[in-house]
């Protein structure tokens, strides 16, 4: 009697279970908020989805939920910056996860997009969505690359949806106008629930625009505190001026006769200088002399010492230590990774080993030379 009453109270706890983490869900969330080039309206895209998600899907602890998407459509939304009504300049066709059933955990049950919104002049702006289906082996990739033109009113392109992969990356700088810029809230499910301007100097906020979902999540309202830690502004305005001091440098290297190899150079040192490139590991070579040398060899320090013939040089093997030997006392830049191994020279893989255990000196014999080589920043 005992273990048939725990059975049933087992399935009745497993049915509510069940029950309880069966829900019908409906998000409206905002993405990439752009100011216009006069900064008097507010473009950004729309996403609202509709779908049943079953199953507990909390990651680490049960199996992902299952989730069946009924409705999935992004538009491309307008509003004045100071307040007013909002114009939806262009709907996009039915997204591929429409009428899809999928397995994903909670938070993100939907799947997030990767969007972006970016003036490729003052009257393009250019417009991407991508998405993926979580299937197996791999997840299907599905995108749209157009452009809203504001002249015509209308997309450059049908905006339809193709399955292949596009890159979205990088803080366009149209989120910043004036002191003003524009973040989004988190909401639920991956969902962002409201647009908000952000002062940079009296760090007041502006709630442009919200979904129903902003008082489950913001019960008291969304605080300034709730936004700051959401601001690209540091990073968009250090891109800007990296640019523009690399534009700068360029056309004063040109103007003073530079080739353009030499300019590209000599821009990368002066960019390093001012701290806007970090400086990679370098080498540094110190020829010794002969007496010096056979003071180290009899002292047991001259270790390790690699042999390297010119054939090695020849080949391509070394062409950083190289350069670095050709000019002692001159920093050389470090290639990348690990030198290529041969078959016919056992040189490289005794120095990548002596690299990788931490080593930063070591010396070379060169002909008759031999260089002591410092390998520093690493």
């Amino acid at each position: 009697m005992k273990r048939r009453v725990l059975i049933t109270l087992l399935t009745l706890f497993m049915v509510g279970g069940v029950l309880l983490s069966t829900q019908i869900q409906e998000h409206r969330g905002y993405f990439s908020p752009v100011f216009s080039p006069d900064g008097r309206h507010t473009y950004f895209l729309v996403r609202q989805t509709k779908g049943l998600v079953t199953g507990f899907g909390w990651e680490f602890f049960s199996p992902p939920a299952h989730v069946f998407v009924w409705s999935d459509r992004f538009t491309l939304q307008r509003m004045p910056f100071g307040g007013g009504e909002t114009q939806v300049l262009a709907t996009f066709a039915s997204s591929p996860l429409e009428n899809q059933r999928l397995r994903t955990y909670r938070g993100r049950a939907f799947t997030a997009p990767a969007t972006l919104l970016r003036w490729t002049t003052d009257s393009v702006l250019e417009v991407k969505l991508r998405l993926s289906i979580p299937v197996q082996p791999s997840a299907e990739m599905h995108f749209v690359d157009t452009s809203w033109n504001e002249s015509s009113g209308r997309l450059t392109s049908a905006g339809e949806w193709t399955q292949d992969w596009v890159a979205i990356s990088g803080d366009d700088e149209s989120r910043l106008f004036a002191e003003w810029e524009l973040v989004t809230a988190p909401g639920q499910e991956s969902f962002p629930c409201a647009v908000v301007g952000h002062h940079a100097t009296s760090d007041d906020i502006r709630v442009l625009i919200e979904s129903d979902a902003c008082a489950r999540v913001y019960p008291h309202g969304i605080l300034t505190e709730h936004i700051v830690g959401r601001s690209r502004r540091a990073d968009i305005e250090r891109g800007r001026e990296l640019t523009e001091t690399h534009a700068r440098l360029t056309t004063e290297a040109v103007a003073s006769g530079m080739t353009e190899h030499e300019a590209a150079l000599y821009v990368v040192d002066r960019m390093r200088e001012l701290g806007y490139y970090s400086t990679p590991p370098q080498l540094v070579a110190r020829s010794l002399g002969d007496e010096e040398a056979e003071r180290l060899r009899s002292a047991g320090r001259l270790e390790p010492l690699f042999v390297i013939d010119e054939m090695q040089f020849t080949v391509g093997l070394f062409q950083d230590l190289e350069r670095a030997l050709d000019a002692p006392g001159t920093p050389v830049d470090k290639s990348m990774g690990q030198y290529v191994i041969h078959r016919d020279y056992p040189t490289s893989a005794a120095l990548n080993a002596f690299l990788a255990s931490g080593g930063s000196v070591f010396y070379v014999r060169r002909g008759p030379g031999r260089f002591e080589v410092q390998l520093t920043n690493r």
